[in-house]
């Protein structure tokens, strides 16, 4: 007989996204037109019902902007990122940059997940004004500004292989090891294959598959408990 397998979900998720750029003579810009910036994005990308939903969220002050220098965040794993395809014009922005752009929130994990469009957009908004780089650290990862751009669609969908990473490593014994980063958004645990074979390195897009059912799985089951 199998054993049932519990996979814990949290029931609420952190969204957090990094701008990292170089002021222009010094100029920090202003919280006032950070949230301008960040808010200006979504109402000229995006459609309803998620334009409306996205807003929402920036009205009722759910979206936390803060500019910080460099130093007071942990150092970029730039060797991890070259591995991951950091960009060469990425890499000498986010190398010379002294200040970044934190945008975050806090919201419901359920659908539409209104608090990780509000940050992704924001930033995107955000790094447009800047000429910034847009840095996630949860899936540790460069986020594509013109990629990213098309990843929201009106009724918020989640398609998890936008969202996270499937990194693959080969050890001495010649055997792989393959993780997710990034599930920790919505609410989940990383999921882990070991002693895996180097030539199924393509096992990932089923890692990729598993977690989008989990996800899947797990609004379904926050909307249940919702409605009773």
């Amino acid at each position: 007989m199998s054993e049932k397998l519990t996979i814990p979900f949290r029931g609420e998720a952190r969204d957090i996204y990094v701008v990292y750029f170089s002021p222009a003579a010094h100029a920090i810009p202003s919280g006032d037109d950070l949230e301008n910036a960040a808010r200006r994005w979504p109402m000229g990308h995006l459609e309803d019902p998620l334009k409306a939903a996205v807003a929402a969220f920036f009205d009722r002050r759910f979206v936390s902007i803060r500019v910080q220098p460099v130093t007071s965040l942990p150092e970029l794993p730039i060797e991890v990122l070259q591995l991951m395809g950091l960009g060469e014009l990425e890499e000498r922005v986010v190398r010379a940059a002294t200040h970044a752009v934190l945008v975050l929130t806090q919201d419901l994990n359920i659908p539409p997940r209104s608090g990780l469009w509000s940050a992704l957009s924001g930033a995107l908004g955000i790094a447009e004004m800047l000429d910034g780089v847009i840095f996630d650290p949860d899936a540790l990862r460069i986020i594509a500004r013109e990629e990213a751009a098309r990843w929201f669609s009106p009724m918020g969908f989640v398609s998890v292989s936008r969202h996270i990473i499937v990194p693959f490593s080969v050890g001495d014994s010649g055997l792989g090891w393959m993780t997710t980063r990034g599930l920790q958004k919505f609410g989940l645990p990383e999921l882990e294959l070991r002693d895996v074979p180097p030539h199924l390195e393509r096992i990932g897009h089923l890692m990729n598959g598993v977690a989008q059912l989990l996800i899947e799985e797990g609004f379904r089951a926050a909307l249940r408990n919702r409605v009773r």
